[in-house]
């Protein structure tokens, strides 16, 4: 049976509209109207997990028919991250559609498949679809964007048995691959381990109209970030990455080259001119990422900064650990290394 695809648009669109915006705050991300707007169209939750004001998870489960089978959870994060409006068309949190689209913040990560997973537990919920063999679980969750300390993390140390299960189902079914068997979706058995770096400097304050002798902390701090961003990420031919690749059926060029770490970056800028997402995609899983994404320091543009600090992204492969990350460091960085 075909779920409308205008239904699942409107539990999209009204998500998008719930502008849950985590910004990594306490007081961000208000997933408690997500919440709402899922109860309306799913009933109401089970359970309801809020460890902070508004930072609201909620679970919905059907029974089985069997209690020995296998338990599957749809897991649907709520939250989005920050946006500049000025970079976009429509209104980020409108939900507009044009083109054929529905635009907005999360449409694609991951408010799409947050509310397919709904629209399809809610057959299971109505019994429009026939009980399942275990037990079903829609798990609307906050605070993905920012760590899950307020999300998953809370539910798992308060309540696990309300999210149990032998599998689940999350984010996010892309790229779309050819293959020569045809069309398929990579399927994502792990998340890249997340080592969120803050490098910080210390300096001399003083007036922004004198300079002299005085020692500017955003300078070395600038200067390390500028050749961070200029050392190759390092590349790291896994396991996983090579069984990835065997089972897609290249051909034996194209396999060489997807799998031999010294070819690889030559491969990713010849697929990126016609495929800038897949590149991504490939060059994520196939290197140590660094991203700087945050850069403070001051007080007040005529004062010299005696302090400053910088957030940095980092997501390693299966293998990779933190002394990866700081041998990493050391090459970009060198002597400095140890300054920051």
């Amino acid at each position: 049976m075909r779920i409308p695809a205008g239904e699942i648009a409107e539990v999209l669109t009204a998500l998008i509209r719930a502008e849950c915006v985590n910004d990594g705050s306490a007081d961000s991300g208000n997933e408690a109207r997500a919440v709402e707007v899922l109860s309306g169209y799913l009933g109401e939750p089970d359970v309801v997990v809020e460890p902070h004001p508004g930072r609201t998870s909620a679970v919905w489960r059907v029974s089985g028919r069997s209690e020995d089978a296998p338990r599957l959870t749809l897991m649907g994060h709520t939250d989005v991250v920050p946006v500049n409006p000025d970079g976009w068309l429509h209104d980020p949190f409108g939900g507009e559609r044009h083109d054929g689209f529905i635009w907005g913040r999360g449409a694609v990560d991951m408010l799409n498949q947050t509310s397919s997973m709904a629209a399809v537990f809610k057959r299971y919920r109505t019994g429009e679809f026939p009980a399942p063999p275990g037990d079903l679980v829609y798990f609307a969750v906050a605070d993905e964007e920012g760590g899950g300390s307020y999300g998953a993390t809370h539910v798992l140390d308060t309540v696990p048995e309300a999210v149990e299960c032998e599998y689940l189902l999350t984010e996010i079914a892309m790229p779309h691959l050819a293959t020569p068997r045809g069309p398929g979706l990579p399927v994502t058995v792990a998340e890249k381990g997340p080592h969120w770096t803050r490098l910080t400097s210390t300096g001399t304050p003083g007036h922004g109209s004198q300079p002299y002798a005085t020692d500017n902390a955003l300078v070395p701090l600038a200067d390390a970030i500028g050749r961070l961003g200029r050392v190759p990420m390092p590349v790291e031919i896994t396991p996983e990455w090579r069984a990835f690749v065997d089972a897609l059926g290249l051909d034996e060029d194209t396999r060489s080259r997807w799998l031999d770490p010294d070819q690889i970056d030559r491969t990713i800028d010849r697929i990126a001119v016609d495929d800038p997402g897949l590149a991504r995609w490939i060059h994520a899983c196939t290197h140590l990422t660094l991203t700087p994404s945050l850069l403070q320091g001051g007080m007040k543009a005529n004062m010299v900064p005696d302090h400053a600090a910088a957030d940095i992204d980092i997501r390693t492969l299966p293998g990779q650990d933190e002394q990866s990350v700081h041998d990493h460091f050391r090459k970009a960085l060198g002597p400095d290394y140890d300054e920051f």
